[in-house]
């Protein structure tokens, strides 16, 4: 327990330190500049990650990579919570048609391959944001391909959580004493899933920000000169051979970030079941 205690903050403090140095970093630099005579210089005493091929400050472009993918996904994790949480009360609490629609349409989207049914959304999504900004439009159906393929897992432990309490005889009692559903969620349903929700995020972060990094390394992300570390991979994917550190940096940061938020969530998980946690 000791063991895992030390890893978890050290695990922190590494979340903390490179979400700190990164807005650290982007707000006290000047916009990353193209400059010919610096194309694709290794790493230095002037630029820490080396450039890029446009001769652009490699650091600069991964913070801005890092906090762009770490934004992007922390939206997408709380509305696919939110939604799933919605849906999946809905679904374990209600004992009418709505509980066998909602399954159904859970079943049937994890019938259908992610990446295929992301691709459509990405799409579908991109072809009516027409009147604004590329980057937004590539913002918002980005969004919404992490939101509409990743919900359906909070939504089932949600579901398998709620039916559970509902079957308790507490909450039978609370219904024969007259209270309604609204006042048996207050009091009995939201403390007991708050944990559960809580947890849900730092299951769920690590999920959506893979995810975006695969997206944006095939191509369903931010077009240059924005880029999150996924686009910032699939980038330094055509200089592998001359210069490997452009995809190898942005990678060690999506695989050292998640995790550690593995560790720390891990941990909590293993702490919430002693009594008094929250």
């Amino acid at each position: 327990m000791n063991k895992l205690g030390r890893l978890q903050k050290i695990s922190m403090g590494y979340l903390s330190a490179l979400v700190i140095l990164m807005l650290y970093y982007v707000l006290h630099s000047a916009e990353a500049s193209i400059d010919s005579s610096e194309i694709l210089s290794v790493p230095s005493a002037k630029f820490w990650l080396g450039t890029d091929s446009l001769g652009r400050d490699y650091l600069l472009r991964v913070a801005q990579g890092g906090l762009l993918t770490l934004g992007l996904t922390t939206m997408s994790t709380l509305f696919a919570i939110f939604l799933g949480v919605g849906l999946g009360f809905l679904s374990g609490w209600s004992r009418r048609w709505i509980s066998e629609a909602i399954l159904r349409l859970m079943d049937f989207i994890q019938t259908v391959p992610s990446l295929v049914l992301a691709a459509l959304i990405f799409f579908v999504s991109k072809s009516y944001l027409t009147t604004v900004s590329s980057e937004m439009s590539s913002w918002i159906s980005l969004f919404a391909c992490l939101v509409l393929t990743q919900w359906i897992s909070p939504a089932r432990l949600i579901r398998h959580e709620v039916m559970k309490i509902r079957s308790e005889p507490y909450i039978e009692a609370s219904f024969s004493i007259g209270a309604t559903s609204l006042q048996i969620f207050k009091s009995h349903l939201l403390p007991a899933l708050l944990k559960t929700i809580i947890l849900l995020f730092g299951l769920e972060l690590p999920k959506h920000i893979f995810f975006e990094s695969f997206l944006s390394f095939i191509g369903f992300g931010f077009q240059p000169p924005l880029s999150s570390w996924g686009g910032l991979i699939q980038e330094g994917w055509k200089h592998l051979s001359s210069s490997a550190y452009l995809t190898f940096i942005p990678l060690f940061f999506v695989i050292t970030f998640v995790w550690a938020m593995n560790n720390v969530f891990s941990q909590w998980r293993h702490q919430s079941d002693r009594p008094g946690f929250f």
